[in-house]
């Protein structure tokens, strides 16, 4: 069973218009102010929006990890050739290694 996500209390909330989460929004600005470096990656449309983010957050200088029981698309082959392509550019992990791995308990 994966993590649900769902913001905290004063957490942003950044609406995109675009396949990836950097173009159209200030999101790259917000993850610089805040001195961030990686960027975690869940949502729909696996070979679109997914992937765009995780090329983009490459391309701007950051580590993106792509949870991969926490994204989806409606064309399997596409989502695993997506998967694929992606575990050559980013970190790819399940929702449980992300729990073990990079989730403190607070």
């Amino acid at each position: 069973m994966g993590l649900a996500v769902n913001p905290r209390r004063g957490e942003v909330i950044i609406n995109k218009s675009t396949m990836s989460a950097f173009i159209g929004t200030n999101f790259e600005l917000l993850l610089r102010n805040s001195n961030r470096t990686t960027v975690i990656i869940t949502g729909i449309a696996t070979e679109m929006g997914v992937e765009s983010t995780a090329r983009d957050a490459l391309n701007r200088g950051f580590i993106p990890v792509v949870v991969t029981d926490a994204v989806s698309s409606s064309d399997k082959e596409s989502h695993e050739r997506s998967l694929a392509n992606m575990s050559k550019i980013a970190i790819t992990l399940t929702s449980e290694e992300l729990r073990k791995t990079w989730i403190t308990k607070e």
